[in-house]
């Protein structure tokens, strides 16, 4: 894990394609909410998690928490993905360097792919990857 490095899992759109009153972050795979395996992964990474939440917030809030100690920051109207980004980085700490932005609804990334992101970002002095 990485002091410098957080994480904002963008997890408050509302999902319309899934055809659910379920928010999309929240249905299951492999077992688990998608957005569990999400942060799982974040956690290995990064010393700070921030969560956005909209949709369904207390009920994603509720199954997060069973499973990580992460930050939310709330974004009250879905105004797409820049917004959403906005309304997490007050929740930063000011000892962060990098951000990694990453969709409540991508369960397959693995933490591995994570950290290989975050060194090969380091190594390379990239501002942006």
């Amino acid at each position: 894990m990485n002091s410098g490095v957080a994480v904002i899992v963008l997890a408050a759109g509302l999902g319309k394609r899934m055809k659910s009153q379920k928010a999309k972050v929240l249905h299951d795979v492999l077992g688990k909410p998608m957005v569990v395996h999400v942060v799982e992964a974040a956690r290995q990474v990064a010393g700070t998690v921030v969560v956005v939440v909209g949709n369904q917030a207390e009920e994603v809030r509720r199954v997060v928490s069973r499973s990580a100690d992460v930050l939310y920051a709330d974004q009250d109207r879905q105004l797409g993905t820049g917004h959403a980004v906005m309304c997490a980085l007050p929740h930063l700490p000011a000892g962060c360097e990098q951000i990694v932005i990453l969709c409540g609804d991508t369960p397959l990334i693995r933490a591995s792919t994570l950290k290989g992101l975050v060194r090969d970002h380091l190594e390379h002095r990239r501002d942006v990857t």
